[in-house]
């Protein structure tokens, strides 16, 4: 074990040292910037070092969280054996308890999961996003209540279960249902745990506050770690504020406030604090900027979308110019450098980052999503596995998008058998015949891809870009054989709603024809190379809750208007409370200067006069 910890104790703060010393069961509520990472990392070192045999269980709701967390604890404490700290997500934990018990179960992938989800969708006639179906379907399996109350959404569930039931498996839901009815049966003992450490408790729904009490009942000493002002996740039913005394009440656990906050300057904090006091129901807390003194926070009043997004480009000019430009090989250079952590862009949801992300394309300002990989999204791998087919001559990329665009099977077999064993074959000018299977999706990609890839040939790559970008957009919008223009009179034939997946597709498009240069062969490889860049520092476009837990210098807050924060559809006094509590959470993500983009009076989110902030 490492050195006894009284000389890394001088660094904490009284409510920091309290909390890392107390014995008994603790609920400790860390406000932003609080230090609560190393308020737990410096509590593991303690128990370890006070009782060098005492085990430790931490529950976390992530697994790059339950990572982070290995990688302190393991800094900290660098001769830590085995089995003494087990750190997971609460799902991880579940299926560790069923295994050392020698209890057979196959979890489903999350691919398969979401495959299963879709066919659920198909089975009872309901036309849902494949991730708010899962949401959905969980709901309906952890609330009975919630399942009472929306039959449609049960009707899915059950559904969905019937799907799992036929793989003989089962999903990470099924999994902890399985472990809590167990360990309340007696059947099914707890993991081995002195203490039971609980991260984000705050975001806690009933099934993991069972499995968690389960360990309690067992002896395990408890600590969990929350914010009851950055419970955001009421949809998924999380148990924030209620959850956290019910604990307090169950373990007769002591409360330790941590109140200083060491990432905001002071305006920031007390415009935030001053918003969130607003909200019923709460843990009443004294909040300090151990930064001190910094700039108000800044509402900017445009009139509409197109005039924020111009002022925020010249925001940005201003503010990045001491990085020098990231290089772009073979490219079109970016238009100023970004500093780690230095810039993020947040909006309350993704629909309203899609017009932030075209013009930094067109304006070719470094970007990232949060939350997601630009390159990874389905749509866009298909496209760049089309393209490649139109140079390595393999057909691999044929066969990955027509099963992207939904043709079975045994008609891509079929195809295959046309083609002499590649479709490549089927390429060649005048090759397309109207016998063949497929229907329209099929017959478009074939009547125009032998001209994409002619003029490929030819070097106009940009031809066969916007080419396929056009029949996969197609797809998506089920036009493939009609020909939509002033003279359609057929209704049905006009799309009735834009997928997501089409702004990612003109993304794609407009990055590989206009800011690349080269062969078709190097734009896609500059793609890769795009992807794989990882750690090259970037601007961070994410939503208020993809935010939460990350901190940058600089934050920017767009359409902060009344119907869309709070949302149009938050009237309840609960679903406003929520809603305060996500603005919170982006209002915190700032360190050093806060902008908040709004509109003309009648439209300012009422958020900004709450939180004392002077709109003009």
């Amino acid at each position: 074990m490492s050195a006894p910890i009284g000389k890394d104790l001088v660094n904490l703060n009284e409510s920091q040292r309290q909390a890392v010393l107390a014995e008994g069961h603790l609920l400790c509520c860390a406000g932003p910037g609080s230090g609560k990472t190393r308020v737990l990392t410096e509590k593991v070192a303690h128990i370890l070092t006070r009782a060098p045999s005492d085990r430790i269980v931490l529950a976390t709701f992530s697994r790059e969280a339950a990572h982070e967390m290995r990688t302190r604890i393991g800094a900290r404490l660098p001769r830590l054996k085995s089995g003494q700290v087990t750190i997971g997500t609460f799902n991880s934990l579940g299926l560790q308890q069923l295994k050392g018990a020698h209890i057979s179960i196959r979890v489903l992938s999350p691919i398969e999961i979401r495959h299963l989800v879709f066919r659920a969708c198909h089975d009872v006639g309901l036309d849902l996003d494949v991730m708010v179906a899962e949401e959905e379907i969980t709901l309906c399996k952890t609330d009975p209540a919630y399942a009472a109350a929306h039959p449609d959404m049960l009707e899915l569930a059950r559904a969905y279960q019937r799907r799992v039931n036929a793989q003989r498996a089962c999903d990470f839901t099924d999994m902890l249902l399985r472990t809590v009815a167990l360990m309340k049966k007696g059947t099914l003992a707890p993991m081995p745990a002195d203490w039971i450490l609980c991260d984000e408790f705050q975001d806690v729904d009933r099934l993991q506050y069972e499995w968690l009490a389960a360990h309690v009942a067992s002896g395990a000493t408890s600590c969990v770690v929350g914010d009851d002002d950055q419970s955001v996740y009421g949809f998924r039913r999380a148990l924030g504020y209620a959850g956290m005394m019910n604990y307090a009440s169950m373990t007769k656990a002591a409360i330790v406030n941590l109140g200083v906050n060491y990432r905001s300057t002071d305006q920031i904090l007390a415009s935030a604090t001053r918003l969130i006091a607003t909200n019923p129901n709460r843990v009443p807390k004294e909040q300090i900027a151990a930064r001190g003194r910094g700039p108000i926070p800044h509402v900017v009043v445009t009139r509409d979308s197109a005039g924020q997004i111009d002022l925020l480009i010249q925001r940005l000019d201003h503010l990045c110019t001491a990085p020098p430009a990231p290089p772009v090989e073979g490219g079109v250079p970016y238009r100023f450098g970004v500093l780690p952590g230095q810039v993020a862009i947040l909006t309350r949801t993704n629909d309203h980052l899609r017009a932030v992300e075209k013009a930094f394309v067109e304006s070719r300002i470094p970007y990232v999503r949060s939350g997601r990989n630009f390159w990874q999204d389905k749509a866009v791998q298909a496209m760049l596995a089309l393209l490649g087919s139109f140079h390595s001559k393999d057909g691999v990329g044929l066969e990955i998008a027509l099963r992207w665009a939904g043709v079975p099977d045994s008609i891509g077999q079929e195809l295959l058998a046309l083609g002499g064993g590649s479709l490549t074959g089927l390429l060649k000018p005048g090759t397309y015949s109207a016998r063949w299977p497929g229907g329209p999706v099929v017959e478009s990609l074939f009547q125009n891809a032998p001209n994409w890839v002619s003029k490929n040939a030819a070097g106009r790559p940009q031809a066969a870009i916007y080419g396929v970008a056009g029949w996969m957009t197609a797809v998506l919008m089920e036009t493939c054989g009609v020909q939509i223009d002033d003279q359609t009179t057929d209704a049905s034939a006009i799309p009735k709603k834009r997928p997501a997946a089409v702004d990612c597709l003109e993304l794609a498009r407009d990055i590989l024809a206009d800011r690349f240069t080269g062969s078709l062969a190097q734009r896609l490889r500059m793609a890769q190379q795009d992807d794989r860049r990882k750690d090259l520092p970037r601007i961070v476009l994410a939503t208020f809750h993809a935010s939460k837990g990350l901190e940058f210098d600089h934050v920017f807050l767009l359409d902060v208007v009344e119907g869309i924060v709070p949302s149009k559809e938050s009237v309840s006094a609960e679903e406003l409370a929520e809603e305060r509590r996500i603005f919170y959470v982006a209002m915190t993500r700032a360190a050093d200067s806060l902008t908040i983009f709004t509109r003309p009076k009648d439209k300012v989110s009422r958020f900004l006069y709450e939180a004392g902030l002077h709109v003009e």
